[in-house]
């Protein structure tokens, strides 16, 4: 077994299966040991987890309160030629 510490990754996604608050404190007591900041940084990181809710879990047209899907334009998907000979040249001195 290693004798590194876990990363506060590691600790985070275990501490996230763990439903109770309670539980969860126990666990990180176990888990982080004595070190105070692998510690902090695992309950930052919870508490950020806890703040962003669900909002990656929506499409980003629900979350920004648009009525519907986005669509693009037809428009937009066709190419572009550029018929510039200042784009041709290689860039550099």
């Amino acid at each position: 077994m290693s004798d590194q510490p876990p990363s506060p990754e590691t600790l985070l996604a275990a501490a996230l299966e763990i439903s109770g608050a309670a539980e969860r404190r126990a666990y990180l007591d176990r888990a982080c040991g004595g070190d105070v900041a692998l510690r902090q940084e695992v309950e930052s990181l919870l508490a950020a987890n806890s703040a962003a809710g669900d909002f990656l879990l929506r499409p980003a047209a629900v979350g920004a309160g648009a009525a519907g899907p986005v669509t693009v334009p037809p428009v937009a998907l066709r190419p572009t030629v550029v018929n510039n000979p200042e784009l041709a040249r290689p860039a550099g001195p």
